[in-house]
């Protein structure tokens, strides 16, 4: 997976789901596919690809660092393994573009697949509404999905 851009600074929600991603990623030497965070933003259910294996992790954050609380591994789907394999957007990168371009406040981000084309699909939070955005997981476009 490529490594996450320089960024801006973002709200604490976001910023404490994307420091998550980046320190599960690397205790788990594996690429985050999806995350969802709770209400009040401090756990987090995570899904990482390590190999063949899908990690299904939860995770807590707090003002000393993150730490996963429950973690389940299964077989990774074949089309995931693929769409990740392939991809040039991280999930990181994902919700970045997202953030950046709606000014909204993380909820959620998985990987999905819309006619067998690869997307992250990345929710934010805008004011009282819950928006949906793709990102294209080749060339980091981004469209909100109305």
């Amino acid at each position: 997976m490529p490594t996450e851009p320089d960024r801006p600074t973002f709200d604490a929600r976001t910023e404490r789901a994307l420091q998550t991603i980046a320190a599960m990623e690397t205790s788990f030497g594996a690429g985050a596919f999806t995350i969802e965070v709770n209400d009040d933003g401090t756990e987090w259910k995570m899904e990482l690809a390590q190999g063949d294996d899908r990690l299904k992790v939860k995770a807590e954050a707090d003002t000393t660092g993150v730490a996963p609380t429950d973690t389940k591994r299964d077989d990774l789907d074949g089309d995931d393994r693929a769409a990740l394999s392939s991809a040039r957007v991280s999930l990181s990168q994902a919700i970045v573009r997202v953030v950046e371009t709606s000014g909204g406040v993380l909820d959620e981000a998985e990987l999905e697949e819309d006619d067998g084309t690869a997307l992250w699909k990345v929710s934010v939070r805008l004011g009282d509404d819950d928006v949906d955005y793709r990102v294209d997981v080749s060339t980091g476009a981004v469209w909100r999905d109305d």
